[in-house]
């Protein structure tokens, strides 16, 4: 991994590209277990955005995330008419909305190296 790659991995993430997180997860995908969905903080966002923000850099900074946050309920759909079987079933993770936004930005992070990364090992094998 070269040093440009590190000190991507590295830089701060900065207000704009959290917003940027929150506005492009789609409104009503699933329910979410603290009963907000991203709608609400599209909606809400001049009032919350702040504190929303100042949660989401708590984690960045401490690296701690509240208990409450980093709930997820699990629910099982089913995939055909009258299931009968477990692989009839599929399952789906409502995650608290701010836990998702703080995975997304994590997982843009990354992205900007992985393929780099990828590439750079398989050489090796």
């Amino acid at each position: 991994m070269s040093s440009s790659q590190i000190t991507s991995l590295d830089n701060q993430i900065n207000d704009d590209e959290i917003q940027k997180v929150f506005f492009s997860l789609k409104d009503n995908k699933a329910p979410r277990p603290d009963d907000f969905n991203i709608g609400f903080f599209k909606e809400a966002w001049s009032i919350i955005g702040q504190d929303t923000l100042a949660v989401v850099w708590s984690f960045f900074n401490s690296g701690r995330l509240l208990k409450q946050v980093n709930a997820t309920t699990i629910a099982l759909t089913p995939n055909v008419a009258n299931p009968s079987r477990v692989k009839d079933f599929r399952s789906i993770s409502c995650c608290n909305t701010i836990y998702k936004c703080i995975a997304k930005i994590i997982v843009n992070t990354v992205k900007r190296v992985l393929l780099d990364f990828v590439a750079h090992f398989s050489l090796l094998l």
